[in-house]
């Protein structure tokens, strides 16, 4: 049984109250109640009321050290026990107050903490009782040092741990079952901006988003552990000042002595900028995977594009010299336009693929936008479907930019052509605006490519069928549609967000099922002046007077036709499908040729490696470079400068009888390249 001061108390007066001379008052000088206080489990000392100390029994001289002899009197006893004369003072002065207030109501004296020192100079701690005795007082001590110093280790190791979680950036917390707050450390007002104070009482809960606890629920349901504990749960709370910030979260049960849950304590730590670097990566993953994914269609575009061209070089040479032929009328004549027609469908179609595949030369120059929006919009007008209206609102006052009118062109024509198509048969309009805004520093939050400054901004917004996360995720990429077969080829997109990269551009878009799409294109905004804009008229290249004219190409099929072509504007031709064989001809004669045309892809040989060689024979025979590839890259070759002029292959037949003649001329005056006629 645990002895406790009152109990013990109670039990002394009831043993020894009928030896008292007046049934009060405990004589402690009879034999066998030294004999019994002798023997009590705790010290205890007999006080005559002169302050000299008449029995100490031998638990006080264990716990203390002190015999009777050295410390005879209450003050000898007090300057050994209480060496600092400041707390000794206290003591006295407080224990006196205690037995005179017990002597004039005739109670025990009132208990009181102390803190003595023994005899080999250790600190003990007890509290101290007094009975009254004949002739003075009975001093009981209870020694509680061992739960004292416990208690000290656990508020000392508490601290440490406190210190150490907060050191790393954590708080402390606990909450009652029913789920408040009924602690938390000074640390989480550094996280959300309240005061400890301010939220005990209050659940988690009421920090938390809206709908963000039901996650929370759900999470603890998959984490929590066999007894009860759970660790690292991510949800999102809200500071003071209602911003929004990610925490991590671990809790552990408090129990009772007989196991029963009675609390919960933890921990949590700010997560934010964790969470932010992780969204960030993810985001650089996106954008690593969307260009490795570009990558490898410009590659296959690049491919492709060369073989593709050469057979449409073909188709529409030959169509171009069927319709020169005056007999050709009627039926054959619409045949040869139809054939003619979808050729040059064909060729815009690579263009297309090469324009988001690889980089493209771009008449690049400072221009207002609202003319070439109208343009392209007066354009579209023909082909709108009824009950579908373009309204048009451009700022009146807006910044230039540098951009390709062309390209822009098709910018607005293949958003608005979508926003068709997303109204799939319904009435309405179709919103197109151009604003001048100025982006913040924060501007790459709201799109990686989106830079500070002043842009224009173009809107194109309809009220059709909207798009979910998952198609507007997808949006950008080749070939991916969602129109039935036959109404897209999944290029338009692509394209726009090629073009609008190539300008320095971003887009973003903004739609949802069922409530339309909006799509927002910002463009640079340049301080230059723009260029005055002048007509130029482009007449038929006159004939030539019998140059000589060596052509290359690995295309067999495509050497009849560039040679008919060639002689019937009055130029020599020698066709070659052989590199080696074509040199071998122009070293056997130097002089012969005045200019020479070679393909660029070819088996044996590159263009390029047929240019160095033409070079060295002499340095002042021009060469034409023709190619289905991107002509940007070609320039970017190290022998580039070996070639005077690049010609399109789709576009053999516009090109190569002006470049030819240009390059004639210049070759005539002087043997310097033909710079000016680069594309």
């Amino acid at each position: 049984m645990r002895v406790t001061r009152s109990r013990l108390s109670a039990t002394l007066k009831r043993l020894l109250g009928g030896h008292s001379a007046s049934g009060a008052v405990l004589r402690a000088g009879d034999p066998w109640v030294r004999a019994l206080l002798s023997r009590l489990p705790l010290p205890i000392a007999v006080v005559r009321w002169d302050g000299s100390i008449a029995f100490l029994n031998d638990r006080a001289v264990q716990a203390t050290g002190y015999v009777l002899e050295e410390v005879p009197t209450l003050r000898r006893w007090r300057e050994r026990a209480f060496p600092d004369p400041a707390y000794r003072a206290a003591i006295t002065q407080e224990w006196d107050a205690r037995v005179a207030r017990s002597v004039a109501s005739g109670t025990e004296v009132e208990p009181l903490d102390i803190a003595p020192v023994t005899k080999w100079g250790e600190q003990r701690y007890a509290t101290v009782f007094g009975l009254p005795v004949e002739g003075g007082f009975m001093a009981l001590f209870f020694d509680h040092t061992l739960r004292h110093r416990s208690e000290i280790d656990r508020i000392a190791s508490e601290q440490r741990f406190r210190d150490v979680v907060e050191a790393a950036g954590e708080y402390v917390w606990e909450c009652g079952l029913d789920d408040r707050y009924t602690f938390l450390s000074a640390k989480i007002e550094q996280i959300n901006g309240y005061k400890p104070e301010e939220m005990l009482g209050r659940r988690p809960r009421d920090f938390m988003p809206d709908g963000e606890m039901v996650h929370v629920r759900e999470r603890i349901k998959e984490i929590r552990r066999g007894d009860g504990s759970f660790r690292g749960l991510e949800h999102r709370s809200m500071t003071r000042d209602g911003k929004v910030f990610w925490q991590l979260v671990s809790s552990v049960c408090v129990r009772d002595g007989a196991g029963a849950i009675v609390a919960f304590r933890g921990t949590g730590l700010d997560i934010t900028d964790r969470k932010r670097a992780e969204e960030q990566r993810e985001k650089l993953e996106l954008q690593m995977r969307d260009a490795q994914k570009m990558q490898a269609v410009g590659t296959l575009a690049g491919g492709i594009a060369h073989e593709f061209n050469n057979l449409l070089a073909v188709i529409l040479g030959h169509a171009a010299l069927a319709r020169r032929d005056a007999t050709v009328r009627g039926a054959t004549r619409e045949n040869i336009d139809a054939i003619d027609e979808a050729a040059q469908q064909a060729r815009t179609l690579v263009q297309q693929i090469l324009l988001f595949g690889r980089p493209q030369t771009l008449d690049m120059r400072a221009l207002p936008v609202t003319p070439v929006v109208r343009e392209a919009l007066n354009m579209l007008g023909p082909s709108m479907p009824p009950g579908v209206n373009v309204d048009f609102a451009p700022d009146p006052e807006l910044p230039d930019i540098v951009g390709d009118p062309g390209q822009l062109n098709q910018v607005v024509l293949n958003l608005c052509i979508n926003a068709v198509h997303a109204m799939d048969g319904r009435n309405g309009n179709i919103v197109v605006t151009l604003h001048g805004v100025t982006l913040g520093q924060d501007a790459a939050a709201t799109h990686r490519d989106l830079r500070p400054g002043r842009h224009v901004l173009l809107t194109v917004a309809d009220k059709g069928c909207g798009m979910d996360a998952v198609t507007r995720q997808r949006i950008f990429e080749p070939f991916f549609t969602t129109k039935p077969v036959g109404r897209g080829t999944g290029l338009g997109l692509s394209v726009v967000d090629g073009i609008v990269r190539g300008h320095g551009g971003a887009i973003v878009v903004r739609s949802a099922p069922g409530e339309g799409s909006q799509f927002d294109v910002f463009f640079p905004a340049t301080t230059q002046l723009p260029r005055e804009t002048k007509l130029v008229t482009v007449k038929r290249a006159d004939p030539g007077l019998g140059q000589r004219v060596l052509y290359l190409d690995d295309q067999v099929w495509l050497l009849p036709m560039v040679q008919r072509l060639l002689q019937e504007r009055g130029y020599a031709v020698t066709v070659f499908h052989d590199p080696h064989v074509a040199l071998r001809a122009l070293r056997a004669n130097p002089g012969f040729f005045d200019l020479v045309i070679t393909d660029y892809r070819m088996p044996l040989m590159s263009g390029f490696d047929v240019a160095r060689e033409v070079r060295a024979l002499r340095s002042d025979l021009p060469v034409a470079m023709v190619s289905g590839y991107v002509m940007e890259q070609l320039r970017g070759d190290p022998a580039a400068d070996c070639v005077a002029a690049y010609i399109h292959k789709p576009k053999i037949v516009e090109e190569l009888l002006p470049a030819v003649q240009r390059l004639l001329a210049r070759s005539r005056s002087s043997p310097v390249d033909d710079r000016a006629g680069r594309q």
